[in-house]
């Protein structure tokens, strides 16, 4: 009896014993098995934040890139060229009115002309008005200024004197051509309310004339030589412009030149040349194929006729364009200001391509009783060129965009390439892949 009860006992601890280990082992089993899912979720939830994370920066990356790059940006450059060839510019002079003007035949058309004027020029301390008169019209500058108020573009294109008779030669560089002027030189007239202008552009046929800059070093002749009578001429003014551009009324361009009248005067021009060159829409300089100073001047003109029926003072406007009686605006009237800030605004763009000269004046005055004066023409090389280009061209935004693509998620042309080989060997030659039967129900 004693040893059966003793080995239920030891049965029952042994069962016991068993039972425990069994549940020790469930328990640790689940427990890993708790610890490795947990493990796992947490490591998918850091990947995936750190995917997040790296797409917003390349997101964020790109935008800023592509965001710089639409807002078209440029960069200057200032270059110095010596030109094998050199373009001949066109050469706008400009004469007082006054200087050209004749008074006999305006009194006998307008009587009362002359005695305004002079009105204009009282003493209020009592003084000579006459001889005050007459001391203006020495001077062609102020007396234009007072006798363009008494004027219409009738009696500027009748009793004025045609300077182009005054030009008695015009050779370039060593053609030494008697007919040069009547081949392939133009001189047209053109005025406004104080001076009467004449641009004189040579042209090949349509084509500009180019000079060869090294026949300027090797050759002892000038760029361009010319000769005009002065008789009766106290000064005149000299600017150059592109031979295919409008011409400009606005004294502030031309160069004032004082001469001898009764003397042999020998003036020597040099010019450098500053050529500017931008980038139209899109690019921020928004520059228009124009001549903006013309565009300007023939937009408040156009207003002024619009609003007053008069020209505006400054427009150069060639003859016979406008009706005789049309007369001038006034200096600096509310409506000027008014119609110039309109015009100002509309034109608010850059030219895409300027070509602006600077002019060096060297004068001598011989001593001989002959109103002449002997120009030449020499351009100093090299010109300075200003220009705009891309702040950032398609290869650099292309170049910049796939090194943000590398940074974040390593994407590179090499991996790219050899993925797009293995899908097309496998699109080619397809795997083929055999079932065999092993019996297994």
């Amino acid at each position: 009896m004693i040893s059966v009860l003793v080995s239920k006992k030891l049965s029952n601890l042994l069962f016991l014993f068993k039972s425990n280990i069994n549940h020790g082992i469930e328990y640790f089993y689940c427990v890993q098995i708790n610890t490795k899912s947990a493990r796992m979720v947490y490591k998918s939830i850091i990947v995936s934040m750190i995917r997040i994370l790296c797409l917003f920066g390349c997101l964020f990356q790109l935008y800023k890139v592509t965001s710089n790059f639409l807002e078209f940006r440029v960069r200057s450059e200032v270059t110095f060229d010596s030109p094998k060839k050199i373009e001949m510019p066109a050469i706008d002079f400009a004469f007082p009115i006054a200087t050209l003007i004749n008074l006999t035949a305006l009194e006998l058309h307008s009587p009362n002309v002359l005695s305004n004027v002079c009105q204009e020029f009282k003493d209020n301390k009592g003084g000579d008005q006459q001889s005050r008169c007459a001391q203006a019209l020495k001077s062609p500058r102020i007396m234009t200024q007072k006798l363009v108020n008494h004027l219409k573009t009738g009696d500027i294109e009748r009793f004025t004197r045609d300077p182009t008779k005054y030009f008695t030669f015009l050779n370039i560089q060593s053609q030494f051509d008697p007919n040069l002027i009547e081949k392939n030189c133009s001189f047209k007239r053109y005025f406004n309310f104080q001076n009467i202008f004449v641009r004189i552009s040579c042209l090949n046929g349509s084509n500009p004339i180019f000079i060869d800059t090294k026949n300027l070093l090797v050759e002892d002749f000038p760029f361009l030589m010319m000769g005009l009578t002065i008789d009766g001429l106290g000064s005149f003014a000299l600017r150059l412009s592109p031979v295919n551009s409008q011409i400009i009324g606005n004294m502030n361009e031309f160069r004032l030149i004082n001469l001898s009248s009764d003397k042999f005067n020998i003036l020597r021009i040099s010019f450098k040349r500053k050529i500017t060159r931008m980038l139209g829409p899109p690019f921020e300089t928004n520059c228009r194929d124009f001549n903006k100073k013309a565009a300007l001047e023939e937009c408040v003109n156009n207003k002024t006729l619009q609003y007053s029926h008069k020209l505006f003072r400054n427009i150069a406007v060639p003859f016979g364009r406008y009706s005789e009686q049309i007369g001038f605006s006034l200096v600096l009237s509310d409506l000027t200001k008014k119609l110039h800030s309109e015009c100002a605004f509309k034109m608010n763009f850059n030219e895409c391509q300027s070509i602006d000269y600077s002019l060096e004046i060297e004068k001598t005055i011989e001593e001989q009783k002959y109103g002449f004066c002997f120009i030449t023409l020499e351009p100093v090389t090299p010109d300075l060129i200003y220009i705009s280009l891309p702040a950032q061209n398609w290869l650099e935004f292309i170049i910049f965009v796939g090194s943000v693509l590398g940074m974040w998620f390593g994407v590179s042309m090499l991996s790219q390439m050899m993925a797009i080989m293995r899908f097309c060997e496998t699109c080619t030659h397809p795997t083929s892949v055999h079932v065999e039967s092993s019996g297994v129900s």
